[in-house]
């Protein structure tokens, strides 16, 4: 699997975000994750010199059925 010879599982992130309620049911959001952990593997680490890091923006609708 090239997944674990490329990216550790370790992982840790920094989230922000804000959600709105347009009506009794309907909801939108957006969500920012921010990558504060390397997740190259050492193996990956000893072939280039740099960090990778893990970035996630989100965007959300929701919709409340009860």
């Amino acid at each position: 699997d090239w997944s674990s010879d490329v990216c550790s599982s370790d992982l840790f992130q920094v989230l922000i975000g804000a959600s709105l309620n347009l009506t009794d049911k309907i909801g939108v959001g957006v969500r920012y994750g921010m990558g504060m952990s390397n997740i190259a593997s050492n193996s990956y680490k000893s072939i280039i010199n740099t960090d990778i890091k893990n970035n996630a923006f989100m965007v959300m609708l929701s919709y409340k059925l009860l």
